[in-house]
């Protein structure tokens, strides 16, 4: 059904949805009537048990209040019969207060243990105020003084909380049924008043539903991957491709660019890719050394380039063969590439036998170091070199340039320092690195 819908124009979409709304509308309102009806009834029951609740509350609330009146006027008589008597006063109004509990447990909702409280606190002050009428009754007014207030009072108080709490919940349930019903009640008035327009109403709203779910959300999913299209995120399928609607439509000529754009980047990478050794090529070198130099520019950091060449690459090739020299260059270019780790770096072929690294953000040292680990990764492939001159195994010479990038000067100008220092590295007897730093306006 989900595909059949998907599948139809949009105009027509919108006849049918009018049309099955428009059939339904009275049965909507006629079934709304009905349940306003049934629900008024049980708001109604749910109303009469939170006031039947709030009133016991109050009634044991005023029992309370006569049994802590007694207590302290127990204290007033001057006859031991008079005492008794309000004990038994006492004992009643405390009864009437555990009967109007037993009332009231099954009326609260989700208060049991709230109510368990108050029994217990009920129960402590029954116990205290026996103790009060004893110690009167013998004529021991300071210790029933004592009682009542260490002990009494601060159970009277936490009684009287515990019941304050149920009757605030109670009152809170009562208010909000209150409300309720009377919402409840002119909602079934509006509709039975105004089926016709309701009815209407509905189509208009499901109408916009229509335009959200079948155009609008959609059409924001198919902007939503042309951005990350443009931010060459390619991993996210397009939605909607098997639609057969104008929407689907869309998403096929989405899918069908996001292709296109994929087989470009790739062709994009290759053309900056180095096709003997695989890593970055003169262009892309170019490329990155450009942008690293401008990032550089405004935090005023510095910039430094590696400059290699293989020590007697045309021996090599003359002796070995082209095809070995191939994979000497490879596998040189592999072990280069290997000594840089940072997002920001660069090792690229230069041409023939020269390679090139980009390290921004890194001074002198830094960059010494990485020299450092480029000689030490060439050695480790120990690639026979039997008319090096040098060593008998395949060496690189490397020019070491720094420069904190300005304006008054280019990247031209740290590259040719870097040539520069592999000349003197050359002239230093190969297998070597020499370094400078370069100042911006050294190179003029």
């Amino acid at each position: 059904m989900s595909r059949f819908f998907n599948n139809l124009k949009l105009v027509n979409k919108v006849l049918l949805m009018v049309g099955l709304l428009g059939s339904l509308s009275v049965l909507i309102t006629v079934f709304a009537l009905l349940n306003m009806r049934a629900i008024d009834r049980s708001y109604r029951d749910l109303l009469a048990v939170d006031v039947q609740a709030a009133i016991l509350i109050d009634g044991a609330l005023l029992e309370m209040t006569e049994a802590s009146r007694l207590v302290f006027a127990v204290l007033t008589e001057q006859e031991e019969a008079h005492m008794r008597a309000v004990g038994r006063d006492i004992a009643s109004a405390q009864e009437r207060f555990r009967q109007a509990l037993d009332r009231l447990a099954p009326l609260l909702r989700g208060q049991q243990g709230a109510l368990d409280d108050v029994r217990a606190r009920e129960a402590a002050v029954a116990a205290h105020s026996a103790q009060i009428v004893e110690a009167a009754a013998r004529w021991r007014g300071d210790r029933a003084l004592h009682i009542i207030h260490d002990q009494l009072q601060p159970e009277l108080k936490a009684l009287r909380r515990g019941m304050d709490g149920l009757r605030d919940v109670s009152v809170a349930n009562y208010q909000a049924v209150a409300a309720e019903l009377a919402a409840q009640t002119q909602r079934t008035t509006v509709q039975t008043a105004l089926a016709f327009g309701l009815a209407v109403t509905f189509v208009i709203l499901l109408s916009a539903w229509l335009s959200i779910h079948e155009v609008s959300r959609p059409i924001n999913a198919l902007a939503a991957a042309m951005r990350r299209l443009a931010n060459k995120d390619y991993e996210s399928q397009i939605e909607g491709v098997h639609r057969r609607d104008e929407v689907g439509q869309m998403a096929q000529a989405m899918d069908y660019f996001r292709e296109k754009m994929i087989e470009a980047d790739r062709l994009q990478q290759e053309v900056l890719r180095d096709p003997l050794t695989g890593i970055a090529n003169r262009r892309a070198f170019d490329q990155a050394l450009e942008r690293a130099w401008h990032a550089l520019q405004a935090s005023q950091r510095p910039l430094s380039l590696l400059f290699m060449d293989i020590d007697h690459f045309k021996p090599f090739n003359d002796h070995y063969g082209h095809g070995e020299g191939d994979r000497c260059l490879t596998r040189i270019a592999s072990a280069l590439h290997g000594c840089t780790h940072r997002p920001g770096d660069l090792v690229a072929r230069y041409g023939g036998e020269e390679f090139v690294a980009i390290l921004p953000d890194t001074d002198t040292q830094g960059a010494l170091g990485v020299a450092q680990a480029c000689h030490a990764a060439t050695a480790v492939q120990a690639i026979p070199h039997g008319h090096s001159g040098v060593s008998g195994w395949v060496t690189l010479s490397i020019g070491v340039a720094t420069m904190v990038p300005r304006q008054d000067s280019t990247p031209q100008a740290l590259l040719q320092a870097a040539d520069a220092m592999l000349y003197a590295a050359k002239a230093a007897g190969r297998n070597t690195t020499r370094a400078t730093t370069v100042a911006p306006n050294a190179m003029e």
